[in-house]
């Protein structure tokens, strides 16, 4: 394991779902490796729909931060769902990767099918994250 867990930001439009989401998804499924936030350019409040979704997943809350120069400084990595965010997401600092997740399901609709597909592109993650760390270790061996 590594000296900390990788601080992941999640990035949309409004964080009407995916954003919220991945976070919740991330920090229940990926507890052991990184942290999850979940930020937008604009942040509403969370549909009742998407509240009752997010308790499912995970009892900790996640709010929908408005992104700013400190999310993005605390960020190792920042995934947005939006192609055109990045016009509007301004400069990254360099300690921080961009990656941009398109998704399948409606981004802004919280669904089976959204949650379904970002648990699978977390649980991708946090399998390279344990990839890395075994051969870190085998390499020190």
């Amino acid at each position: 394991m590594y000296k900390r867990k990788a601080q992941v930001l999640f990035v949309s439009a409004h964080g009407r779902a995916a954003a919220p989401m991945a976070a919740a998804l991330a920090n229940r499924l990926g507890a052991d490796w990184l942290i999850g936030r979940a930020a937008a350019l604009s942040p509403a409040d969370p549909t009742p729909e998407l509240a009752a979704r997010l308790v499912g997943i995970s009892p900790a809350p996640v709010a929908i931060e408005a992104l700013s120069e400190d999310l993005k400084a605390w960020a190792d990595l920042i995934v947005h769902f939006d192609a055109a965010l990045p016009e509007r997401m301004g400069a990254l600092p360099p300690t921080a990767r961009r990656k941009h997740w398109p998704l399948a399901a409606d981004a802004g609709t919280p669904s089976d099918a959204l949650e379904t597909e970002l648990r699978a592109r977390i649980l991708g993650m946090v399998g390279g994250m344990r990839m890395l760390a075994r051969s870190s270790t085998e390499a020190d061996d």
